[in-house]
């Protein structure tokens, strides 16, 4: 699902102390949506914010998740929105994508049953990977008005990863060599003299 450009958390107030209840009131704004495409969300759902079972941290991350009430021990469905997502308007776009999973059913997937409902909600795009309409984003947008702000900051354990396994730091001598080794080689040597093949040694830049 692609990001986005839209947040209006900056010069939000903040009515709800946990971003849990964030995402239950959000259910609440949600169903009388889901009333009017003919659809009734289930009594049984709850949300949370957490990483996703698969990919999240891929590159090609998900950024929600729908289990089905009957792999829950108190019957429940049970919907994940992936800790990366802070704008309040993709966390909504992402819920009703979810929501849609829980009402037609998990056993559909992607197929006609939620296709069908994604089109009568106001989502776009491919089904794997669902965007808001205009239409929807002027309702989503009012919603976040209403709700306030989403009292999480994006967690990317994914960027920092790369950053700590990419980052090459440079060595040169005096005869203008120069190398680039990673940052883990530097911490096992770094009481040890590099030697360079012109005889003198190589040091940090």
């Amino acid at each position: 699902m692609a990001t986005t450009q839209f947040d209006y958390t900056p010069g939000l107030p903040t009515r709800h102390q946990h971003r849990e209840v964030w995402l239950a009131n959000a259910v609440e704004l949600c169903k009388p949506l889901f009333t009017q495409a003919g659809y009734t969300i289930p009594g049984n759902v709850r949300v949370g914010a957490g990483w996703p079972s698969k990919r999240g941290l891929s590159k090609q991350r998900r950024i929600g998740e729908a289990w089905s009430n009957l792999c829950s021990k108190d019957q429940t469905h049970e919907i994940i929105i992936s800790v990366y997502l802070d704008d309040p308007v993709k966390v909504l776009g992402v819920l009703i994508h979810e929501l849609i999973h829980v009402t037609v059913g998990v056993q559909h997937m992607h197929k006609k049953p939620f296709t069908d409902a994604m089109k009568a909600l106001g989502l776009e795009g491919p089904p794997t990977a669902t965007t808001e309409s205009r239409q929807l984003l002027r309702t989503l947008r009012e919603w976040v008005f209403a709700l306030g702000r989403y009292v999480h900051a994006s967690l990317d354990g994914l960027a920092a990863h790369q950053k700590q396994s990419t980052r090459l730091l440079l060595m040169e001598c005096e005869c203008g060599l120069k190398i680039r080794v990673t940052r883990k080689w530097m911490d096992v040597y770094s009481d040890t003299e590099w030697p360079c093949p012109c005889g003198g040694h190589l040091n940090s830049a």
